[in-house]
């Protein structure tokens, strides 16, 4: 039975813990922008481009081999394309999904530690 009541507790706590994040001022906010982004097929496809574009150029670095400038221009011309959107504008996605977990990381707090350590 101990372990339905630690189940329960811990439940509770998520709850808890959800209807915070919710409460949050930026929550309305940070919420329109992912959903503006998420409804955007163009703006999605331009995001995963650059993202797939990037990854390249970072493994093409990290193995030694020579980078292109045509790449990097190319890269470069996509990247302000992308931030030139009034969609990404301001924030970019791992903007969106990273600064909640640092606000996030100052409301949890684990009985007798210090906030809990999340990854930016």
């Amino acid at each position: 039975m101990e372990k339905n009541s630690e189940n329960s507790v811990i439940l509770e706590k998520t709850r808890e813990l959800c209807q915070a994040i919710i409460e949050q001022l930026d929550f309305q906010t940070i919420r329109q922008r992912v959903d503006a982004f998420l409804a955007d097929e163009s703006i999605k496809l331009q995001y995963q481009e650059l993202s797939d574009l990037g990854a390249m150029l970072q493994h093409k670095q990290q193995t030694g081999m020579p980078l292109d400038m045509t790449e990097i221009s190319d890269f470069e011309k996509r990247r302000e394309a992308f931030l030139s959107s009034p969609v990404a504008q301001g924030a970019t996605i791992p903007d969106v999904l990273c600064n909640p977990m640092n606000r996030l990381s100052t409301l949890v707090r684990w009985p007798g530690a210090a906030a809990v350590p999340m990854a930016a």
